[in-house]
């Protein structure tokens, strides 16, 4: 279900994949000098790039246990879009409240895949 709805081959799909997120990395980058230059705050648009990178790497990481496991894709487009929000949204004078509320979303997501994972199922006990 991955991936079949432009018809790419495997090979192709990794290289649309990687060439998408290295130009969302040059985004990012430019994002971080015209923060740093051009805004009050100059030290956020980096803090805030820094997050981005490490919830990737996180978000990575949980996308590969949560297709093992078989979650829905959208749900995880939904964990990646509501980290991003926290992120960008929450910037200024309420970035705490906004990496409280990302670090939240992200310590449920990941205790809803290892319930998944390490207890899939809830069965009574036999009686008798």
């Amino acid at each position: 279900m991955y991936g079949k709805v432009l018809g790419l081959s495997k090979p192709l799909r990794y290289v649309a994949i990687v060439t998408i997120y290295v130009f969302s990395m040059i985004v990012l980058a430019i994002y971080s000098v015209i923060g740093k230059y051009k805004t009050a705050s100059n030290f956020q648009a980096l803090v805030n790039s820094v997050a981005v990178v490490t919830t990737d790497i996180i978000t990575f990481m949980l996308l590969v246990i949560s297709r093992k496991i078989g979650l829905d894709p959208n749900l995880n487009s939904l964990f990646v879009i509501a980290v991003r929000v926290c992120i960008v949204a929450f910037s200024g004078p309420y970035w705490f409240f906004g990496y409280c509320l990302l670090y939240l979303i992200l310590m449920v997501y990941s205790s809803v895949l290892l319930i998944n994972k390490f207890y899939p199922s809830f069965e009574k006990p036999p009686t008798g």
